[in-house]
C-alpha cells in the first residue's frame, strides 16, 4: 500500500541532503504581526520537513508563541488519523484506471525506477493518483536525507501547543487541503509529477538555497524558490487558498486573543501573498 506522506501535502519542497546548523542569532524568520487596540496576530512562515539542526529558532519567534493565547495552522496536525483518512479517501483512482495508464509505459517505467530507488516499487502505486505519488515520494526522498515532518515547524508547535493547553485553530479542514490536489486536473497533476521526475537529481542544490533563504528570511529568494511549480497548479496551492485565508486571520485580529498564524514560507512571499492580499485591504503590517 501507497505510504502517503500527510504532512508532505502543504510542504511541496525537493529535496536536500542536510542544511548546516545555525544559531538562533543568526536568523531573521519570515514573521510579521499585525495589531488593533486589544489583540496581535503572528504570522509566521513555515517550513513542513526539517531536520533537529534548525532548533532553537530565533527569540522573536519564541516571543511570538509565548504571547499567543491561541495557534492557527493549515490543518489541525494533531489529528493525524482524520489527515490520513481524508488523503487515502482522495487518493486512489474512482473509476478503476491505473497510473500506468495515465503516465503511458516510458514514463511509468522512470518512476518505477525513482520509487524503486526509494523502496516502493511502481506496482505498488497503480492503483494511485498523480498528485498522491508525487507528495509520497517527494516526502520519502526528504525523509531519507534526514529531513521530517516531526521536526518540521508545524508539528514542533502543534506538539507545544498541546503540552501548554494553547487552543489549536485551522484554517481549513484536512479534507479541504486533500481535495484541493485532488481536484487539479489530470494534465495539470501528470505535468507536476513529471516535472519532479525530470529534475529529481537537480533538487538537492534547489533545497540547499531554500533553506538558507529560509533561515536568513530572505522573502524574494523564498518568493522565486517556492512559487515555482507548474503555472496551472499555482493559484489553487496558493493565491486561491491565501484568499480564503485573509478572512479569517481578519476575524482573528478582531477577536480579543493574541494568535501566532504558522503557514507555509510560500503562502507569505510574492505576487498574491497574505502579505500582499492584507496590504492591500490597508492592514499594516510589521516585519519582526
Amino acid at each position: 500500500m501507497i505510504r502517503p506522506l500527510a504532512f508532505a501535502l502543504a510542504a511541496l519542497l525537493p529535496l536536500a541532503p542536510a542544511a548546516s546548523a545555525q544559531t538562533a542569532d543568526e536568523r531573521d524568520p519570515l514573521l510579521y504581526v499585525l495589531e488593533d487596540d486589544d489583540s496581535r496576530v503572528y504570522l509566521f512562515g513555515s517550513i513542513h520537513l526539517l531536520d533537529a539542526a534548525s532548533y532553537p529558532l530565533p527569540d522573536d519567534v519564541e516571543a511570538a508563541y509565548a504571547d499567543a493565547e491561541a495557534l492557527a495552522f493549515e490543518i489541525d496536525m494533531s489529528d493525524l488519523a482524520t489527515i490520513q483518512q481524508a488523503v487515502m479517501a482522495r487518493a486512489q483512482y474512482a473509476d478503476g484506471r491505473t497510473l500506468q495508464e495515465a503516465l503511458g509505459e516510458e514514463r511509468f517505467a522512470q518512476l518505477d525506477s525513482l520509487s524503486s530507488m526509494l523502496g516502493l516499487p511502481g506496482a505498488a502505486l497503480t492503483s494511485y493518483e498523480p498528485w498522491a505519488v508525487q507528495l509520497t515520494l517527494a516526502g520519502l526522498g526528504v525523509q531519507a536525507l534526514g529531513y521530517n515532518a516531526q521536526n518540521g515547524v508545524d508539528v514542533h508547535f502543534t506538539t507545544r501547543a498541546r503540552a501548554d493547553a494553547k487552543p489549536i485553530l485551522a484554517l481549513e479542514t484536512a479534507d479541504e487541503q486533500t481535495a484541493i490536489f485532488d481536484e487539479m486536473p489530470e494534465t495539470a497533476q501528470i505535468a507536476w509529477l513529471a516535472e519532479m521526475l525530470d529534475e529529481w537529481d537537480e533538487q538537492a542544490a534547489t533545497f540547499e538555497r531554500l533553506i538558507a533563504a529560509w533561515r536568513s528570511g530572505d522573502a524574494e529568494a523564498l518568493a522565486a524558490l517556492l512559487n515555482d511549480m507548474p503555472a496551472d497548479v499555482r493559484p489553487a496551492l496558493l493565491h486561491d487558498r491565501n484568499a480564503r485565508w485573509v478572512p479569517q486571520i481578519e476575524g482573528m485580529l478582531a477577536g480579543d486573543d493574541d494568535v501566532l498564524v504558522i503557514v507555509g514560507a510560500g503562502h507569505l512571499v510574492g505576487e498574491g501573498s497574505v502579505v500582499e492580499m492584507l496590504r492591500a485591504k490597508g492592514y499594516t503590517l510589521t516585519r519582526q
